[in-house]
């Protein structure tokens, strides 16, 4: 593999995620519900399993699918009913499972983030997650290994893990430790892990330093749960402006702590309602302190920005230490599904 003139570094990763990711079945090339099934099918005959017993298949794009649907429950447990079986978004924010799946979750057809037919999102598709048994400290550190060979091979140096686990932070330590970490990597955590990894990385090494804090404001675009000003045309029963994930005293109170702890804020907010609701937080914080908060307000994502907001988000990159957007790039593949749906 050709590398590139100049060393890389990648501001938002998944770490311990991709390199387990990378030998999953993978169904990026899918046009169809049946181009997925058949390579599920497959996974299932060659007994391909992420953890304990679970099959998951990644990076589904369903809305560019001929169907424009997930499989359903019934297509899945077709293919296996007494073994879990998931077939996951690349965006990370919804899937669909087949019956033990959902079982094992407690996941019933009534619950409010379901379709009834086996798809989930947001708090359904975290609670699914949630029933994978976790990794063991071996497997957590086989992932990162494999997730630095990735890196290293594409000619990365650095990268900024925003989900961190306890797990992680200690891995990833360890790793240090013993010489096999070639990566530096800056960890952000979210609210139930803030204080433990904050804890275990304390002023950190040469490779590992601790961020900040993670906080996911809304979905998706392509899942619909993106926090919008304008409903989607194709809205989820119940979520025509998508789904806000966080409300505004909570924002309000995660901004406060990181200004006293001098630490970043990470946001994942991909929506314009999500965007113009962490300006308007960082706004009131600075009016109520008389002054610029300390550290530095991440807007992840900001795929989609209303026009008058655009100004408001230059005046923070102007900002020392205040203000900068990951925006990340949409394929066209992607994106036009995306358009169709704003």
């Amino acid at each position: 593999m050709t590398q590139p003139p100049f060393p890389l570094r990648d501001a938002h990763l998944h770490l311990p995620e991709h390199g387990e990711q990378l030998p999953s079945p993978d169904l990026t090339r899918c046009a169809s519900v049946d181009d997925c099934l058949t390579i599920a099918s497959r996974a299932i005959e060659d007994n391909t399993t992420m953890r304990a017993d679970w099959t998951v298949c990644e990076f589904a794009r369903p809305s560019s699918w001929s169907e424009e649907r997930f499989p359903t429950r019934a297509e899945l447990d077709a293919i296996t009913p007494d073994r879990p079986l998931v077939v996951r978004s690349f965006d990370h924010h919804s899937a669909s499972a087949n019956g033990v799946a959902l079982e094992r979750a407690g996941i019933d057809p009534g619950h409010p983030e379901t379709d009834g037919e086996g798809a989930v999102w947001e708090s359904a598709y975290a609670e699914l997650l949630g029933a994978i048994p976790e990794r063991t400290d071996d497997e957590e550190r086989a992932c990162l290994i494999e997730a630095q060979r990735d890196l290293r091979a594409h000619g990365f140096v650095e990268v900024y893990d925003m989900h961190t686990t306890p797990r992680c932070a200690r891995t990833l330590l360890a790793m240090d430790r013993d010489g096999a970490l070639e990566l530096a990597v800056r960890l952000y955590a979210t609210p139930d892990a803030f204080d433990e990894v904050r804890d275990i990385v304390g002023d950190g090494t040469d490779r590992v330093s601790f961020g900040g804090l993670k906080l996911f404001t809304d979905g998706t675009l392509s899942g619909r749960t993106a926090s919008m000003l304008d409903p989607f045309v194709d809205h989820l029963p119940g979520h025509p402006h998508g789904c806000p994930l966080i409300d505004d005293a909570t924002l309000a109170r995660h901004f406060a702590t990181c200004d006293e702890l001098g630490v970043d804020i990470a946001c994942h907010a991909i929506g314009d309602r999500a965007v113009r609701r962490l300006l308007d937080a960082d706004e009131h914080l600075a009016t109520a302190l008389g002054r610029t908060p300390r550290g530095t307000l991440r807007l992840e994502h900001a795929q989609f920005v209303h026009e008058l907001d655009i100004a408001r988000l230059a005046e923070r990159a102007g900002e020392t230490r205040r203000g900068g957007s990951g925006k990340q790039p949409t394929p066209r593949k992607t994106g036009n599904e995306a358009v169709r749906r704003i």
